[in-house]
Order: C-alpha cells, then structure tokens, then sequence
C-alpha cells in the first residue's frame, strides 16, 4: 500500500517555521518596503501617477460622493507655521525664479478638436507652469465668454462643473446665463470641465461647447483629486481672457446664490486694492481644520505629501468671491506652494497666505442644507447647496425675480425675469 506523502508545513514546529512562514513573512516584508518607498495607498491614490506609470487606459479616482458641511465637525487646535511670501501680490514671478512640481494629473488619450490652445496660453508671461499639462493643441473654449470679457465685466460667474453635469449646466444657462440679464447687469458664466475618457461625454461636451460657447475644457482629466488643477488654471484663463472683469463668483453647480445681496455688497470694488487693505476673498471660512488621514475619504493627504496637521485659514470650495485684483498673485504662488489635491484648501489657504491675501468670513449666510433652498430665495442667506435639480431650478428663478424689487445699485436698472423662459427638468 503507497505511503501518503506527509505535508512540510505539518513537521515540527522548527522545521516549519524555517521551511513555511518565513519566506512568507519575508515576501510580505518586501511588499510592505515596496509600497512605502513609493507611498502608495490601496484605497484612493494619493496623487496622480507619474507619466512613466500609465498605461494605455487612464486612471480614474472612485470617492464616495460627500457634502462640504461634513468637515464642520473635524476641528482641532491650530499649529503655527510660517507661509512663504512674494514681494508684493501684484508681482509676476520671473522666469527664472519659476518652480513647477513634480506631481503630474491623470492623463487622458482622447484626440480633442475645438478652438483654443492651451498649451500655449497657459505658458503666457511664463516659461513653465505650475502643474504638467497635457500637450493638446486645441480644445473647446468659451468663446461667447471670451468675446463678453473684451468689455469691462463687473462680475464672471466661475463654475466648476464635471463633465456629465450638463444639466447642472443648462439650469445655469437658464437663470444666470440668460443673454438678457448678462447684458442688463454686465455679467457672464464660463464653465470649467476636465477631460472625460469617455469617448460618449466627451463628444457631448464638445458639442455642447460650441453650441453655446461658454465652456473651457482643460488639459486633464476630470477627477475629484485633479480639482486643484482645475481651480489654478481656472484662474489663468481667467487672468488671460477676462484681465478686466472686477469680481470672480466661484461656485460649484449646484449652488445657488442670492445675487441682489452679492451686488449691494460688492457693487463697489475699490479701484485700488492696495489702498483698501489688498484684496480679499469673501466666503464660508473653516478655521483650524486638521489634515484627514483616513485613507476612505476624499480629502486624504498623506504625512508624506502634507506633513502639517492643521490646514491655514481657507473657504468651502462650493461658494468664493473672489476680488479680480487677487487672480494673479494666487497663480503666482503656485509656483512656490507645493501642490496638494484639496482644491480649496491649496488655493484659498495656502496659496493665500502665501500671497498675503486675507479672508472675510460669511459662515452666517451659507448653507449646506437642501431644505433651506427657500431661504436664498428670500435673501436670508447669501449661498445654499441645493442638489435636488428641480428645487435648484426654482430657487434660481425666484432670485432672479427678486432683483426686480431690489435696489442693488445706482447703476443697476430694475429688471423683470422672464419666468416663462426658464424651464425646469
């Protein structure tokens, strides 16, 4: 009768030991080193891959879908550190003082056609750029947008807007975007979208691009961690094609604002920001923030990629009003501040501090709550996130109806929207 062959793992426990779990232990060793020389987190990527690691196919980031009220709760003591300043805010950074990162953003490989190149104009005034772009020689571009800022725009409503957004968008077009407001209060609205690698998407926003001409798309792709992207070069197409707008109404698309409130308080910029004080930033402040480090959320950083633990003074990224006078001395700083993908913390905290802009906080009139769409109606809060797209629809109409009875300045003339254009779905 054959003998059964005795398993090396069942001999004594010496034996085993040497035979078995050691190279195991070692191999989970080697992988343990492997992954923390490249600091490399299993559940969202901390950054995005270096060129030299994609492939063909285009990484794209999952992250559960979050409300920016849910970081009001995570407050912690604040730590001094000193921000690195420029001579002035005013100042453009020579070329030879310009650094860029090393952090590059998500490719994409989509072939895309339309009618600005950004390559180019983003390099303007500058022999680099902060952040590595993809070399697309042409893209969609507001052009409708570009053309309005020729005049001296009073105020440019800056969307950010993911690109199967487009009803977000056509809610907008409907309300804000409407030519006849646009013209009656010297506005306009650009959207700003990333790259889809969704062959469908992104024809729809090429199409959508050039039928209604107020939508930049930018060279990368549209992830939550490349926000950071957006939001700098955001700024820079803005600083190029709109240099004499005088206010930025920052927004995400499901925000609606109650714009008779906006135009009293900011119906006069004045002239010279230097002699008020320099320029600020008017938003929902968060104050002493700690740095997340759990790996499930959105706004992971990793010690190694941000080793403070309190984020500086900065806004909710769903409502920023921005003094125009600012836009250059935030892209500035870029080329000095390290890159992190929290969009509003890098841009309005550290890029701030780091061009001595200051903060005017307006916690008391915003809110994260969907069930308040009616009070930005009424003008008891300035921003409310609305996600619901038909209470949206209806919150922007009954705002816009308001400024017919609202006084917001000696240059603006009463106005009553027309209701039956704006449609909702």
């Amino acid at each position: 009768m054959p003998v059964a062959k005795k398993d090396p793992c069942l001999r004594p426990l010496t034996s085993t030991v040497k035979r078995c779990w050691l190279p195991l232990l070692g191999l989970l060793g080697i992988i343990y080193l492997v992954f923390g020389i490249v600091n490399y987190n299993p559940v969202i990527p901390q950054s995005p891959l270096p060129y030299a690691l994609n492939t063909a196919k285009p990484i794209t980031y999952v992250v559960s879908k979050t409300n920016y009220g849910d970081r009001l709760g995570l407050q912690t003591s604040r730590i001094p550190f000193a921000y690195p300043k420029h001579d002035g805010p005013y100042q453009r950074v020579p070329k030879s003082e310009a650094h860029r990162t090393t952090t590059k953003p998500t490719t994409v490989g989509q072939n895309f056609r339309s009618s600005w190149r950004p390559w180019e104009q983003l390099f303007k005034g500058y022999d680099k750029v902060p952040f590595p772009l993809e070399n697309f020689t042409a893209l969609p571009t507001a052009t409708k947008v570009v053309s309005q800022c020729e005049n001296n725009l009073d105020y440019l409503f800056f969307v950010h807007t993911a690109s199967t957004h487009s009803n977000h968008r056509r809610i907008l077009r409907e309300s804000v975007g409407n030519a006849l407001l646009e013209a009656r209060y010297n506005w306009s609205i650009v959207f700003f979208v990333g790259l889809s690698n969704v062959e469908k998407v992104s024809q729809g926003v090429i199409n959508e691009a050039q039928v209604h001409g107020d939508i930049a798309v930018l060279p990368f792709l549209d992830t939550y961690r490349n926000l950071t992207y957006k939001f700098v070069y955001g700024i820079k197409w803005t600083v190029e094609n709109c240099p004499k707008v005088r206010f930025i109404l920052k927004m995400d698309d499901d925000i609606v604002i109650h714009i008779p409130t906006i135009m009293k308080k900011f119906g006069r910029i004045p002239e010279s920001p230097v002699a008020a004080g320099g320029p600020k930033i008017h938003c929902c402040v968060w104050d002493n923030m700690p740095v997340l480090r759990q790996t499930a959320l959105p706004w992971y950083l990793s010690e190694k990629m941000y080793p403070k633990n309190v984020f500086p003074r900065y806004c909710s990224g769903s409502a920023v009003f921005i003094e125009a006078s600012a836009l250059l001395a935030l892209y500035n700083a870029t080329f000095s501040v390290p890159y992190i993908p929290v969009d509003d913390a890098y841009v309005t905290g550290e890029l701030a501090a780091a061009a001595g802009i200051t903060h005017e906080p307006l916690n008391n009139v915003y809110s994260f709550d969907t069930n308040r769409w009616t009070s930005v109606g009424d003008g008891s809060l300035l921003v409310v996130q609305v996600s619901n797209a038909d209470l949206r629809a209806k919150a922007w109409k009954i705002v816009l109806n308001s400024l017919s009875a609202s006084s917001c300045s000696n240059d603006v003339d009463s106005f009553a929207y027309n209701a039956d254009s704006f449609s909702i779905g």
